[in-house]
């Protein structure tokens, strides 16, 4: 299993940071706007995945805050 943490006040999962089962370096974030980055990179893993047919290690994306995240985030990125 790999851990993708999103913790916009950099409280409640800065101590699961340092885990060795962090997806990338990318793993965690606090700021808004590596938090999206991070969200659409995980995106694209999954549809690489889904492509590929592979679906092992599981991802796990936790996001503490997610009203924060979402007031500080900024509008939504057009589709493409």
């Amino acid at each position: 299993m790999q851990l993708a943490l999103i913790d916009p006040k950099g409280r409640g999962l800065g101590a699961l940071a340092g885990l060795p089962h962090i997806w990338r370096a990318a793993g965690w974030r606090r700021e808004p706007a590596a938090a999206v980055a991070l969200l659409a990179a995980l995106v694209a893993e999954m549809e690489r995945r889904d492509a590929a047919q592979r679906r092992l290690p599981r991802l796990v994306v936790a996001v503490d805050e997610l009203a924060d995240l979402l007031q500080t985030g900024g509008k939504p990125c057009p589709k493409r």
